[in-house]
């Protein structure tokens, strides 16, 4: 079987949620399937050079369309009648994978696969940073959902949300949710946390928010908790925030600059290098976002021993499963109290902590990949 992918997720360079979630995907689906060809292609515009995707094998080559311009390709694929990427990549394949939202046209190729890996756009348009881009994805998903052979959810309640707002039927929409690589995420050593908090000029204890600085990450309810702490409480915590900024953080940069000098420690993007030492020393790791599509910080901060304060809503009630401790957004007094419990109760740490190994060691990316390969081959026959 010749799959072919549209794989312009790839190319990002500081990779967030969807193109981790893409990158460790693909690599595990490549390691356990070395028999069928896989085809990478992408629009030169998004790069400058032929790039490393960052995955390999004997089986995989890269399609570089270099002829197409970038304002063309865009106009065309936001159009009723868009140049189907099979005829503009030259590709005949068995199967074209999708993997962010939108299934593009296809001329020859008849069974495809998208993956949509949420719905925020529907169920909280505040949180899309553009009218335009929210306006986008509310006209091509549907569209997308309708067209293709088979449909990835990233979790159950996405697909639950697909279901309820499209009418698809269940058995067209099959979850392939994100794990953990166990290999990178594990509790790191104490010399290694100690050189990364020396490197960062991290003084001593820290809680630690790692995402993209935007409304929807509810980073305003991180800062509230912590200014509540009691005094000695925060002398012994720094808030560490890692994370690029994002759209509408005007109010998150004046909240965070309000927290004196030494309370707060700015990291800016972390490499993935870092990620695990970070996650391993931190005492506590915050994310209670409005909405997200799953959450992997979730399930990496568990892997790495750490306790996790989440919210209740969306995906994050799977990622966190029944490891996590769980706010509802909006609820900012039993935030402050559920964090000074935590902190004051190494107990309960040490109970958070445990769960989180078992529940993060249910979810892997060898697991996933074969729930990806079974999606494709179904679609195959389809």
């Amino acid at each position: 079987m010749k799959v072919g992918i549209e794989a312009s997720p790839l190319l990002v360079e500081n990779k967030t949620g969807v193109e981790h979630y893409t990158q460790r995907l693909l690599s595990a689906l490549f390691k356990i399937d070395p028999r069928n060809e896989y085809w990478l292609t992408y629009l030169a515009f998004f790069t400058k050079s032929d790039p490393d995707l960052g995955v390999s094998g004997q089986n995989i080559h890269k399609r570089r369309i270099s002829w197409l311009p970038g304002k063309l390709y865009n106009a065309t694929l936001r159009s009723p009648i868009g140049l189907a990427i099979d005829l503009i990549s030259a590709l005949h394949v068995d199967v074209f994978l999708f993997l962010n939202f939108a299934r593009w046209p296809l001329l020859w190729t008849k069974n495809s696969v998208v993956i949509v890996h949420d719905l925020s756009f529907i169920e909280f348009p505040q949180v899309i940073k553009t009218l335009h881009h929210r306006l986008y994805l509310s006209w091509t998903v549907p569209r997308s959902i309708k067209k293709a052979s088979a449909v990835i959810a990233i979790s159950e309640s996405t697909k639950s949300g697909i279901i309820k707002h499209y009418g698809t039927a269940p058995e067209k929409i099959s979850v392939v949710p994100p794990a953990v690589d166990h290999d990178a995420y594990k509790p790191m050593p104490k010399s290694a946390i100690a050189s990364l908090k020396k490197k960062q000029n991290i003084a001593g204890e820290y809680l630690l928010y790692i995402g993209t600085l935007e409304p929807r990450k509810n980073i305003l309810a991180i800062v509230a908790a912590y200014k509540s702490l009691p005094d000695p409480v925060r002398k012994k915590y720094q808030l560490v925030i890692g994370g690029n900024r994002g759209w509408g953080n005007d109010d998150i940069e004046s909240e965070l600059s309000s927290l004196p000098k030494g309370e707060l420690v700015r990291l800016g993007y972390v490499d993935d290098a870092d990620m695990a030492t970070l996650y391993s020393g931190a005492t506590v790791f915050l994310y209670p976002s409005v909405y997200e599509g799953w959450g992997m910080q979730v399930l990496e901060a568990m892997a790495c021993g750490t306790p996790v304060i989440t919210a209740n809503n969306s995906s994050l009630v799977e990622a966190g499963g029944d490891a996590a401790a769980f706010v509802t957004v909006g609820e900012q007094e039993y935030f402050n109290n559920l964090l000074l419990k935590v902190l004051d109760s190494p107990s309960t740490r040490k109970e958070m902590s445990i769960r989180g190994f078992k529940h993060a060691a249910m979810f892997s990316w060898d697991k996933s990949a074969r729930l990806l390969l079974d999606v494709i081959n179904r679609a195959n026959k389809r």
